[in-house]
Parts: C-alpha cells; structure tokens; sequence
C-alpha cells in the first residue's frame, strides 16, 4: 500500500479536508484493498465506523468545534466517529477501546512515539487501519516501521516548523525581544517542531533571545503560577510564546499570571492553537497574535 498522499497531505491545504481524504483512504481500504493486508469484511453502502484518540467533548473549543464539522462529515459520508470518550494519556489502551467498539479504522492524534510499534502490532492483529491526523513521526526508525504495515493509512501535519518561525518573526515585529516559551514536554511532536522554528528564527533575527522554556502545564492554576514565577525570576521579559498545551485553559491562565503581577503594559503573549475568546483576549491587548487552524473553528460549511 503506496504512501504518496504524505506529501500532498504537508501542503497548505485544508487540515479538515485533508482530515476527510485520509479518512476517505480508509473508508476505500476497508472496502477491498490488493497486497497482504486483509480488512474486516465491509460490504458496499455499510457504514464505516472510524475512531478518533480525541474525546467528544474537549473543553477546548477548536476541537469541540472540529467534532462539530466531523458530524457534518458524516452525514455526506456512510461514516461514524467513534469518539475515546474521556482523555485517557494511554494511547494503546485508547486504541484498543476504540476495536472493542467496533472500529473499522483508528485515526491517532497526540501520543508517545515509542507507543506507535505496539499500536501497529495491534492494528494489525485486529485487521483495523490506522493513521495518524494533525501530527508527524519524528523517528526514522518508527516511521519506518509504521510504514512497513500494509494496515497503516499515513498521517496529515501541518509544517509546525514554519509555523514557529511565523510566530516568532510575528513577535519580532511587535517589539519583543526577551521571550520565554511555555511548551509540552518533548515527546511531543508537535511542539518540538514549533520551537525547532522559533529558535531557527530567533538566531536569525538580531537582538532577540529564548530566556527559557518550561514544560508540562498542570493546569489553569499552574499556567498562572509559571506566569508568576517567569515574570519575576526575568524582569528584562517581555514577551511569552505558548508553544502548545494539553491544557484546555493554558492562555487563559498565563493571562491570569500577567494581570496579577500588573504587568499588562510590559508583557505580552503570542499562542498557537487559537484560545477560547480569542477575539476578546486581542480587543484586551495583552494577547498579540495567535497562529493556528482556522479551519477547525469556522462554518463547516464554507470547506464545501
């Protein structure tokens, strides 16, 4: 099963369309597909049922927003989302629920790359396809081994490089020069991408510096806290660039850490993955800029 679609997928194209093509891959290899790989039976008109390592109902609204035009997707398609129901950070344990309910394929989004060998092995003994959405293996030999399997579909990423050099010449031109990122730990794909970008641009610009980067977000509350504790241990910062969180309230709370410490007038952020209120948070000015996914939050109709 050839793999030419992951270069298509990398291009500045819809992430939801290309959502649905991946998807629609494997509504067609579930169908009846030539080599070794064998899908469970599925006959013409059934639906397919798809599952998804997202829950249903994040607090964050970009993905609830997502589930929103995923079920517009599935009335165009015989298609059903199976959702993972609670976040669970075990992914295997995720995939395995999502066999146990039936899934005829699994889209994974947000795990630990050394987890991707055992969820081929168990896509492959369960005949279930599988790929990975909004997301890269960064791993030469993982890929590798991912891409061995006649069961694994490919993945769709953004190029989360580029991006962190977007958001930080974006904060160059706003005036900041002494940054601090707050990212998720690195493991995460996603997030190691961005800041390869942010600190690839920041030797490039003059005068600009990373003073630190902190890790592993807890929760609103602790946004709040690092906030604190970064603007007093940096009195010289004057920017923070929130790289990525798992946390659903993590601009929400660094926002938080900088009205308590007054620092509105000297401290400013810039995010990835646009928060919730998003247009309150710029009309309030501490927040400069955000890069992310227009397309998750907008009218689901406007991608037809």
């Amino acid at each position: 099963m050839e793999k030419k679609w992951n270069a298509f997928f990398r291009c500045r194209t819809s992430p939801l369309l290309r959502f649905a093509l991946l998807t629609a891959v494997l509504i067609c290899t579930a169908s009846g597909i030539s080599g070794q790989a064998q899908a469970k039976a599925v006959k013409p008109g059934d639906e397919i049922r798809i599952g998804l390592t997202l829950p249903e109902t994040l607090e964050n609204g970009a993905f609830r927003s997502l589930n929103a035009n995923l079920d517009c997707l599935s009335e165009e398609l015989p298609v059903t989302f199976l959702y993972s129901g609670e976040r669970n950070s075990d992914t295997v344990e995720t995939v395995e629920a999502l066999i146990r309910q039936g899934a005829d394929g699994i889209m994974i989004s947000r795990m630990e790359e050394k987890e991707l060998p055992v969820i081929c092995g168990i896509c492959e003994e369960a005949q279930v396809f599988w790929g990975l959405f909004l997301w890269d293996i960064l791993d030469d030999d993982i890929r590798a081994f991912c891409e061995a399997s006649e069961y694994y579909a490919g993945n769709t990423c953004e190029d989360e490089k580029e991006a962190g050099r977007l958001l930080l010449t974006k904060a160059y031109e706003k005036g900041l020069r002494r940054l601090a990122l707050i990212s998720e730990s690195e493991w995460h794909a996603t997030c190691r991408k961005r800041e390869t970008g942010i600190l690839a641009a920041s030797a490039e610009l003059p005068g600009i510096s990373v003073l630190n980067i902190v890790r592993d977000l807890a929760d609103r509350e602790d946004a709040q806290i690092v906030t604190e504790n970064l603007i007093q241990a940096y009195p010289e910062m004057d920017g923070i660039l929130l790289v990525g969180s798992i946390v659903p309230e993590a601009a929400a709370g660094i926002l938080d850490g900088i009205r308590s410490m007054e620092a509105e007038d000297r401290v400013s952020l810039l995010t990835f993955d646009f928060p919730d209120q998003l247009a309150a948070h710029l009309e309030e000015g501490i927040l400069k800029g955000s890069c992310g996914l227009p397309l998750l939050a907008v009218d689901p109709f406007y991608l037809s």
